[in-house]
């Protein structure tokens, strides 16, 4: 066995995976605030990159993510099968549910790492949330069919994730609008 399998084989293992996804949640987030930001800079929007930033958002994409490991450990519990219709259900569950969640944690955990009120976070969260809530409709159903008709539970946050990057990338641009 390669060392890259045995390391996936342990990563992606029950004992470790709320480590393995957590960490992803964490990287990528900062990955998608560096990408928007590049972008920014390079549009003339924004002179230099802000570090502090970046780290903000990478701990508003662990949170986030925290909440993604354990959501899909329990739709996977509660709706068994790869079928047409549990994938469906899935899919609209993940988005009726989990996606308001998803962005409720993530805009008050940005807010409170940008030294802002829950108040002004939660105000943040209504005007921002329907743009990116329809921009989610566009992004998630195609994606999440992929994810819950093809793949198994313990790499459905690395997958998501790395579709993520798309949708982070364009929340860290929707969020810091303005700034």
């Amino acid at each position: 066995m390669s060392f890259i399998y045995r390391l996936s084989k342990i990563a992606f293992g029950k004992k470790y995976l709320f480590y393995t996804n957590s960490g992803i949640s964490f990287i990528l987030s900062g990955v998608a605030d560096i990408i928007d930001q590049s972008y920014e800079k390079y549009s003339g929007k924004r002179k230099e990159w802000s570090p502090r930033r970046t780290f903000s958002m990478c701990i508003a994409g662990l949170c986030s993510g925290v909440v993604c490991h354990h959501w899909y450990i329990y739709l996977d519990k509660r709706l068994q099968g790869t079928n047409i219709k549990t994938v469906m259900l899935k899919i609209v569950l993940d988005e009726a549910i989990c996606s308001p969640v998803y962005l409720t944690v993530f805009f008050t955990t940005l807010g409170f790492m940008e030294g802002h009120t829950i108040q002004h976070s939660l105000q943040e969260l209504r005007n921002k949330m329907w743009k990116i809530y329809r921009f989610e409709w566009v992004l998630w159903p195609p994606a999440q069919f992929i994810n819950f008709y093809f793949l198994p539970t313990q790499v459905r946050v690395l997958y998501v994730y790395m579709i993520s990057l798309i949708h982070i990338t364009y929340t860290a641009h929707v969020t810091h609008d303005g700034d």
